[in-house]
This record gives C-alpha cells, structure tokens and sequence, in this order.
C-alpha cells in the first residue's frame, strides 16, 4: 500500500514496484491519510510505504492507530523520506527509502525484509 500526496511521485513508486515484482503485485495509492486504517483492515497490505510529507502529526497518528489494533500490529511500514526533512527518525517505523535513490531492487528488498520480520514476530 502506498500512502502520498503526490500522484506523480506515487505512481513512480507503483511502476517501480511492478518492475521490481515483473507485474506480480497488487498496489493500492491513497492520497489522502482519511480511512487508512479502516482501509488496511479491509486490503491487508504486507508493506506500507508512506511519504513524509504528510507531516510528523498525521503520520504519527496512522502509526499509532495502526500498532494499537491487533489487526494491523504486524504490518510493516516503511517511509518514503525527502532528504531535507529530519523528523522522520522521531516515528516509529523501522525502514526508511530516501526518494532521491529509489529504486525497483530497494523496493523488492524492503518488501521481502518486511516478509523475514513477520515469520521472526
């Protein structure tokens, strides 16, 4: 699933996603932080990739509502981080992708790293 407000970047990061994947991927892109987690519930989404720049307090929110409910607990979130921003080390979420190197092979390696937590959890 991945979280932004910015549909350009958002589909970048989707297309990148199926060449890294050659197509075997399901995607879902919200634009807005509005019912994420009634819509995690709904798709349970393996990996979260949310962009930083919807700012620290919506952002912690989602983390909160999600690590709260035993529904959503184990799912991996990973935030897409600009490189001039520095709050993003405050929340709690593990992985981090800086959008300057992005990259279809990252993408493939956060998804599977995602995949190791759950089985160790």
């Amino acid at each position: 699933m991945l979280v932004g407000n910015n549909p350009i970047e958002m589909s970048g990061i989707c297309e990148k996603l199926h060449q890294g994947f050659r197509g075997h991927v399901h995607t879902n892109i919200s634009f807005t932080m509005k019912g994420i987690p009634q819509k995690v519930k709904l798709i349970r989404p393996s990996l979260i990739i949310v962009d930083e720049l919807f700012g620290y307090s919506e952002i912690q929110k989602l983390v909160e509502a999600l690590s709260n409910d035993p529904k959503t607990k184990h799912i991996t979130m990973c935030m897409l981080k600009s490189s001039g921003l520095s709050y993003s080390h405050q929340l709690n979420i593990s992985h981090f992708i800086t959008k300057d190197s992005v990259s279809s092979k990252e993408l493939v390696q956060r998804f599977w790293g995602s995949m190791e937590e759950r089985k160790i959890a």
